[in-house]
């Protein structure tokens, strides 16, 4: 099995965590994204691992027939991507010093305004998008829409 495919059955894997805590209310146990890395693997963006607060994945207890099984890592759907946040489209991105950074960067983006997902409400995000001309990284687009969109765009790409 190639590295290619083994990407693509990631990306299909999140995708359905997503659509399947965006239709529920109970948290999956399979998580949203495979940190193993340190980076969601199979997105199209480099999400790192200290993003899994705002993926809304956390530790929960299950309950079975009354008692209490465990505590497991779970995922659920109340995104909460902020102001400030900035991603990148290579691990390469995240190399000690920005100008060998640079070298491998071709698009980031960053949130210029979030609200949160609360139950019953999607949240919002606001993010700029940035692309490498001459070297340098310069505004393109403008993304807007839900927490969950954007979560979803991580995963398949704006």
């Amino acid at each position: 099995m190639n590295q290619t495919h083994c990407d693509e059955e990631a990306r299909n894997a999140s995708l359905a965590v997503l659509d399947s805590v965006l239709q529920s209310t109970r948290r999956s146990e399979t998580l949203i994204a495979d940190f193993s890395s340190g980076f969601a693997r199979g997105w199209a963006w480099a999400v790192q691992k200290h993003f899994s607060t705002a993926l809304d994945i956390a530790l929960a207890t299950r309950v079975t027939k009354g008692k209490k099984i465990a505590s497991v890592m779970t995922s659920g759907s109340l995104f909460t991507f902020s102001k400030g946040d900035r991603l990148y489209d290579t691990p390469l991105a995240y190399s000690e010093t920005w100008s060998e950074s640079l070298k491998h960067i071709t698009r980031s983006l960053e949130v210029v305004s979030a609200t949160s997902c609360e139950i019953g409400f999607e949240g919002f995000v606001e993010a700029q998008l940035f692309e490498k001309k001459d070297g340098r990284l310069e505004k393109t687009n403008l993304f807007r829409g839900s927490q969950s969109q954007f979560v979803r765009g991580l995963i398949l790409g704006f």
